[in-house]
């Protein structure tokens, strides 16, 4: 079974996608991230990056052997929090129509909804041509809490949810764990932030989340030690000391950069990237966070990170 640990980002746009000529390099899709361990795939959230690796994932499945298409496709996506630019995606996401697919959905409950409920919603007509349960796949959407850990086992199997204080002594060396804690700095009930354990190594994603200058406490303890933290910077220092952007949920490339320094991460990508935002600025705010912790990149639409 092969070894790796990737996570490759297939929509990085905050808030809405966008098409500008000057914000191609770094892409204008929204919140798409695919991590592969070993024998696992799992996506976190249905940006419109999902349309495109929908895509992707079907043409990998139809060119198996037919033997090996026996027992269908089992697609693993986890939602951080179910705002519009973190769903769009999904009513496009090729294998969900797919009468061969099996969906595996996991994230929040909100506001007294089960995430079930809230993705139908989001598909609710007279907003969206074809509603979730029309669609050709077997869903098998549950809720997750601050409490519960996820674990990918044998690759193809579906994911396991048991409490954080449950030994978990009878999962394969080759088991992916998923830990998580919501963050309340994100307007209409918070986010999900992820922390991936695949043999040692760690992937720590904290999209959407508005944090502290001088690093947000919970989130240094979630992440330390990571071989890869990826953190919100929508906006710049100066519209955020402004006050017209405070209180909505996002964060600055210096939150960000001393929340990886405080953690002591190996590398930081800077995330959810203002669609308003030229390709030149986001170079800018790269190099900004840069000069606090070197090991920064401003992630790109394509991007992949290889965790050794």
């Amino acid at each position: 079974m092969p070894d790796n640990f990737s996570v490759t980002f297939w929509g990085v746009r905050g808030s809405y996608p966008v098409a500008d000529a000057d914000k191609l390099e770094f892409g204008g899709n929204t919140s798409c991230v695919e991590v592969v361990a070993g024998g696992h795939r799992v996506i976190v959230d249905a940006g419109t990056g999902i349309i495109k690796l929908g895509k992707q994932i079907l043409s990998e499945y139809h060119a198996k052997p037919k033997e090996e298409r026996r027992d269908g496709l089992a697609v693993n996506l986890l939602m951080t929090h179910t705002h519009h630019d973190h769903t769009l995606g999904f009513g496009f996401f090729a294998p969900a129509f797919s009468i061969s697919t099996t969906v595996h959905i996991l994230g929040p409950r909100m506001f007294a909804h089960d995430l079930e409920e809230i993705m139908s919603m989001s598909m609710l007509p007279p907003f969206f041509p074809v509603q979730l349960e029309d669609m050709g796949s077997v869903k098998v959407i549950q809720n997750v809490k601050d409490s519960d850990v996820i674990a990918f086992d044998a690759p193809g199997e579906p994911p396991l949810v048991r409490h954080r204080n449950d030994d978990l002594g009878d999962l394969s060396r080759s088991a992916l764990i998923i830990e998580n804690y919501r963050s309340y700095a994100h307007p209409q009930g918070g986010n999900i932030i992820y922390r991936f354990s695949y043999k040692g190594r760690r992937f720590v994603h904290g999209t959407d989340t508005e944090g502290y200058y001088g690093g947000d406490a919970r989130l240094v303890r979630f992440a330390k030690g990571a071989d890869l933290l990826t953190h919100d910077a929508q906006y710049t220092d100066e519209e955020y000391t402004s006050g017209a952007v405070q209180g909505f949920g996002h964060s600055t490339p210096r939150m960000a950069a001393e929340t990886a320094k405080a953690a002591g991460v190996k590398q930081l990508g800077l995330i959810h990237h203002d669609p308003r935002h030229t390709d030149d600025q986001i170079m800018a705010l790269e190099a900004q966070a840069r000069k606090i912790f070197p090991e920064t990149a401003a992630v790109r639409e394509g991007q992949r990170f290889d965790l050794l």
